[in-house]
Formats: C-alpha cells, structure tokens, sequence
C-alpha cells in the first residue's frame, strides 16, 4: 500500500512537471504567432501604401493637378461615373466603405486612411492614423530611394517633417530624409523617440 501511494504521489507531480511544460511551450508558440502576424500585417500595409501611390501617380500623368484624381478616389467628385472610377484604382487589399459623404478607406492595421492634396494641387499625400508604436516604427522606416515607381516628396511622423536633403532646411522638427530608427525608436530609455505613442501615432507620406 505504501508502495502504491508513493507512485500514486510521483505521478501527480510528474503530470504538473508535464502541464507546466506544455504551458510553457504554447506560451512560446503564440508569441511567436503573434510576432509573426504583427510582421505581416506592417508588410501588407507597406505594400498598401506604395501600390494606392503608384496606382494615383499612374492615373495622373497627364495632368499635374492631384485634385481631380484625388477627390475620385474618394468618391467625392459630383459625377458618380467617375466616382466610381475613382474606387478602381484603390487597391483590393484596402477594406472600402462607401457612402453618401463619399469613400471611408482602411489599411491592413484596421486604420482610416487619408487621401488629399497640397494647397498647390501638385503633391498629394496618404495619411495612416491611429498606428501603434511598433507600427509607427517600421511604417516609418520603410525604404524609398530605389522605389523607381514612387516617388516621395517628404514624410511627415507625428509633427515632424523628414526631406530629402536637397529640400531639408534647418527650420525646428526638420530632419534629412532617410529616416533612422534611433530618431523613430528613441536613442534611449528616457527618450522614446518621434513614433512616441503607444497608439495613436500618425504618419503622410508626400508625393509629387
């Protein structure tokens, strides 16, 4: 009987030395899904981005002025044939709402995107809200100079204003285009950086 008892006890620790392990290791399992699905989502959502540009530049070749394609693509226009035209060329992958106050767009984040022009109607700019910090970060650093199909003007993150060196100047919260990730991220503890939001954050991109 004691015999049976002792077993009867190693057994129950065994199966908590069991579960505790196989906790651990779903635990590892869908953290890496998670990372791995944050990952994709920031890859859709640059892919997004560049192609809704891409597809508006081609669509104003002819004509230097963005107002007329921009206010397509938002269903804003008073001729709802090219309303309507206008909705073709946002990407499939964008999630559209239509209505009588003209087109409500999403990125893959779940976000609402902007769509407008510069007061001189020769640039436009998409408008990504509400990006967690993480998003903020790697939507910030996405790579511009060997798009051949795009082509960005400047970058705008939470407030501050990145150029290309040619039109940086040194007027406050203006900065050289690249961006860097220790200027995005924050260079230290105490600093945390432009994309300083854990949501919330706020990123156009400038095209011409």
């Amino acid at each position: 009987m004691i015999y049976k008892d002792t077993q009867s006890g190693r057994s129950m620790v065994e199966v908590m030395g069991y579960m505790a392990a196989v906790m651990a290791i779903v635990a590892g399992i869908s953290k890496l899904i998670t990372g791995a699905y944050s990952e994709y989502k920031i890859s859709k959502a640059s892919v997004q981005l560049a192609d809704l540009a891409g597809s508006i530049l081609k669509s104003s070749t002819v004509d230097v002025n963005y107002e007329n394609i921009v206010n397509m693509v938002n269903g804003k226009t008073k001729d709802s044939r090219l309303n309507k035209e206008g909705r073709k060329l946002i990407p499939t992958t964008y999630k559209v709402v239509g209505g009588a106050d003209g087109n409500k767009i999403y990125n893959a984040f779940g976000g609402e995107v902007t769509i407008g022009t510069n007061d001189a109607k020769d640039k436009f700019y998409i408008k990504f809200e509400g990006l967690s910090r993480e998003q903020c970060i790697e939507m910030g650093m996405k790579e511009w100079q060997n798009n051949r199909t795009v082509d960005l003007d400047s970058i705008v993150i939470n407030g501050n204003y990145w150029y290309w060196p040619i039109y940086a100047s040194a007027t406050a919260n203006t900065f050289q285009l690249p961006t860097t990730r220790s200027a995005l991220a924050g260079k230290k503890v105490d600093d945390p950086g432009q994309c300083n939001l854990e949501t919330g954050n706020i990123i156009m991109w400038i095209f011409n």
